[in-house]
Protein backbone atom coordinates (compact mmCIF):
# COMPACT_ATOMS: atom_id res chain seq x y z
CA UNK A 1 0.00 0.00 0.00
CA UNK A 2 2.93 2.53 0.77
CA UNK A 3 5.68 1.21 -1.21
CA UNK A 4 8.04 0.99 1.60
CA UNK A 5 9.68 3.73 3.62
CA UNK A 6 9.18 6.38 1.08
CA UNK A 7 5.67 5.91 0.30
CA UNK A 8 4.89 5.04 4.52
CA UNK A 9 6.21 9.23 4.89
CA UNK A 10 4.25 10.17 1.93
CA UNK A 11 1.33 8.59 2.65
CA UNK A 12 1.30 9.94 6.23
CA UNK A 13 2.06 13.39 5.04
CA UNK A 14 -1.25 13.29 2.83
CA UNK A 15 -3.42 11.97 5.69
CA UNK A 16 -2.09 14.33 8.19
CA UNK A 17 -2.88 17.31 5.00
CA UNK A 18 -6.38 16.04 5.22
CA UNK A 19 -7.13 15.63 8.93
CA UNK A 20 -5.49 19.13 9.21
CA UNK A 21 -7.97 20.52 5.90
CA UNK A 22 -11.26 19.12 7.97
CA UNK A 23 -9.79 20.56 10.79
CA UNK A 24 -10.14 23.94 8.91
CA UNK A 25 -13.67 23.15 7.61
CA UNK A 26 -14.38 22.40 10.79
CA UNK A 27 -12.72 25.80 12.59
CA UNK A 28 -14.89 27.78 9.23
CA UNK A 29 -18.22 25.86 10.26
CA UNK A 30 -18.11 26.48 13.89
CA UNK A 31 -16.92 30.54 13.51
CA UNK A 32 -19.88 30.97 10.99
CA UNK A 33 -22.42 29.31 13.89
CA UNK A 34 -20.89 31.40 16.38
CA UNK A 35 -21.42 34.64 14.29
CA UNK A 36 -24.91 33.42 13.78
CA UNK A 37 -25.71 32.53 17.66
CA UNK A 38 -24.25 36.18 18.10
CA UNK A 39 -27.16 37.52 15.54
CA UNK A 40 -29.86 35.11 17.36
CA UNK A 41 -28.79 36.39 20.84
CA UNK A 42 -29.31 40.13 19.80
CA UNK A 43 -32.59 39.14 17.56
CA UNK A 44 -33.98 37.05 20.81
CA UNK A 45 -33.41 39.73 23.08
CA UNK A 46 -35.02 42.26 21.53
CA UNK A 47 -38.10 39.60 21.14
CA UNK A 48 -37.59 39.85 24.90
CA UNK A 49 -37.62 43.86 25.40
CA UNK A 50 -41.31 43.68 24.70
CA UNK A 51 -42.02 42.36 28.22
CA UNK A 52 -40.01 43.94 30.22
CA UNK A 53 -40.96 47.15 32.50
CA UNK A 54 -39.79 49.87 33.95
CA UNK A 55 -36.59 50.41 34.87
CA UNK A 56 -35.69 48.26 32.61
CA UNK A 57 -35.22 49.19 28.95
CA UNK A 58 -37.80 47.79 26.22
CA UNK A 59 -37.92 47.57 22.57
CA UNK A 60 -39.82 50.20 20.82
CA UNK A 61 -42.65 48.62 19.67
CA UNK A 62 -42.61 50.32 15.64
CA UNK A 63 -39.20 49.78 15.51
CA UNK A 64 -37.61 47.38 12.96
CA UNK A 65 -35.61 44.33 13.43
CA UNK A 66 -33.87 42.41 10.49
CA UNK A 67 -32.82 39.31 10.33
CA UNK A 68 -30.64 37.61 7.53
CA UNK A 69 -30.09 33.83 7.01
CA UNK A 70 -26.86 33.03 5.69
CA UNK A 71 -26.98 30.09 3.01
CA UNK A 72 -23.23 29.09 1.86
CA UNK A 73 -22.94 27.02 -1.56
CA UNK A 74 -19.88 24.70 0.09
CA UNK A 75 -17.78 24.16 3.32
CA UNK A 76 -15.07 25.91 1.95
CA UNK A 77 -14.64 29.20 2.99
CA UNK A 78 -17.40 31.55 0.40
CA UNK A 79 -19.37 34.47 0.68
CA UNK A 80 -22.72 33.34 2.43
CA UNK A 81 -26.02 34.06 0.20
CA UNK A 82 -27.96 36.39 2.64
CA UNK A 83 -31.60 36.18 2.63
CA UNK A 84 -34.44 37.77 4.92
CA UNK A 85 -35.38 35.34 7.73
CA UNK A 86 -37.73 38.42 9.60
CA UNK A 87 -37.86 42.10 8.16
CA UNK A 88 -40.78 43.84 10.50
CA UNK A 89 -41.79 45.47 13.43
CA UNK A 90 -40.18 44.78 16.60
CA UNK A 91 -43.66 43.91 18.06
CA UNK A 92 -44.81 41.04 15.65
CA UNK A 93 -41.11 39.24 15.73
CA UNK A 94 -41.41 35.72 15.91
CA UNK A 95 -39.20 34.68 19.00
CA UNK A 96 -36.14 32.49 17.97
CA UNK A 97 -35.07 29.24 19.42
CA UNK A 98 -31.47 30.20 20.90
CA UNK A 99 -31.29 26.85 22.77
CA UNK A 100 -31.29 25.17 19.08
CA UNK A 101 -28.17 27.06 18.03
CA UNK A 102 -26.27 27.08 21.41
CA UNK A 103 -26.68 23.45 20.95
CA UNK A 104 -25.21 23.06 17.37
CA UNK A 105 -22.72 25.38 18.03
CA UNK A 106 -21.16 23.68 21.59
CA UNK A 107 -21.43 20.57 19.24
CA UNK A 108 -19.23 22.31 16.23
CA UNK A 109 -17.04 23.17 18.91
CA UNK A 110 -16.55 19.77 20.52
CA UNK A 111 -16.35 18.38 16.90
CA UNK A 112 -13.09 21.21 16.21
CA UNK A 113 -11.67 19.95 19.50
CA UNK A 114 -11.65 16.60 18.65
CA UNK A 115 -10.09 16.97 15.00
CA UNK A 116 -7.37 19.07 16.54
CA UNK A 117 -6.17 16.65 18.76
CA UNK A 118 -6.45 13.55 16.48
CA UNK A 119 -4.74 15.60 13.69
CA UNK A 120 -1.42 13.88 14.97
CA UNK A 121 -2.73 10.03 15.06
CA UNK A 122 -1.27 9.61 11.37
CA UNK A 123 2.01 9.62 12.96
CA UNK A 124 1.10 8.61 16.91
CA UNK A 125 -0.56 5.43 15.90
CA UNK A 126 2.12 4.27 12.92
CA UNK A 127 4.61 1.58 13.45
CA UNK A 128 6.93 3.08 15.86
CA UNK A 129 4.80 5.80 16.99
CA UNK A 130 4.23 5.83 20.91
CA UNK A 131 0.39 5.28 20.46
CA UNK A 132 1.28 2.10 18.22
CA UNK A 133 3.57 0.82 21.29
CA UNK A 134 1.01 1.07 23.43
CA UNK A 135 -1.26 -0.87 21.17
CA UNK A 136 0.77 -3.57 20.77
CA UNK A 137 1.42 -3.99 24.85
CA UNK A 138 -1.95 -3.66 25.54
CA UNK A 139 -3.83 -5.65 22.72
CA UNK A 140 -3.78 -8.95 24.55
CA UNK A 141 -3.30 -8.65 27.79
CA UNK A 142 -6.63 -9.46 29.24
Amino acid sequence: MCCGLHGHKVLQSYLYSEMQRTYEEAKIEYERLRALYEDVVWYSTECAMRTWVHPWPTTYPMSNLVLFTREYGSKRACRPRLRVYYHGSALLAPVLPVEIVLSELRDAAKHMEELYLRRDDVYHYAPGGQGYEEVKRNWYSY
